[in-house]
């Protein structure tokens, strides 16, 4: 699977949290619309704040999250992918310390 968004998608699906972050990354970097941007930089931090909290770092993860929420907000309206960024930041604030959603 060569698109990164693509491949971020399945690996988040699977909770492969830090390597769907890297695939999102590749996906922002390579990018040049700002919204598209800005979802893709939101899908980054939702996925740096789902590995942190896997990994017992509660701080580390809320402040990913704000960031995760600012940048889904940037997106633009009607966007599937943005729609998806802004329920995976709205799922993850919702969620428990011991709870995680599933993209």
């Amino acid at each position: 699977m060569t698109d990164p968004v693509a491949r971020g998608l399945a690996l988040a699906r699977a909770s492969r949290w830090f390597e769907a972050h890297e695939a999102f990354e590749e996906g922002w970097r390579a990018e040049a619309e700002p919204g598209r941007r800005a979802t893709l930089r939101a899908l980054v931090h939702a996925c740096v704040a789902l590995e942190h909290r896997r990994r017992g770092n509660a701080i580390g993860a809320d402040l990913q999250l704000a960031k995760a929420r600012a940048r889904a907000a940037e997106g633009p309206a009607g966007d599937p992918l943005a729609e998806v960024a802004r329920r995976w930041a709205a799922a993850i604030a919702a969620a428990g310390p011991d709870a995680w959603p599933t993209p």
